[in-house]
């Protein structure tokens, strides 16, 4: 199979835009945050202390249960 050149000498236009999977791939390109370097690993000081809150409550919940199990001890022995 060969190509044929154009023999008129005009300048070649650029290529049509790609059609199919090229333009799916196009429309998920993730746009990047400059902001969102702002700590070590891009983690906000907000959503940070939120994490840190939240881990807080749940080991303070998770001690009151273990306490509570800790003082029904005997009822829960009968079963």
């Amino acid at each position: 199979m060969k190509l044929k050149k154009s023999d008129d000498g005009a300048e070649t236009t650029a290529p049509a835009a790609p059609t199919g999977g090229a333009v799916i791939a196009d429309r998920f390109k993730l746009d990047i945050d400059a902001g969102a370097s702002k700590g070590p690993a891009g983690v906000s000081k907000v959503g940070a202390m939120c994490a840190l809150i939240g881990t807080l409550a749940s080991i303070a919940m998770l001690g009151v249960v273990a306490w509570l199990l800790y003082q029904n001890w005997e009822l829960i022995k009968e079963f």
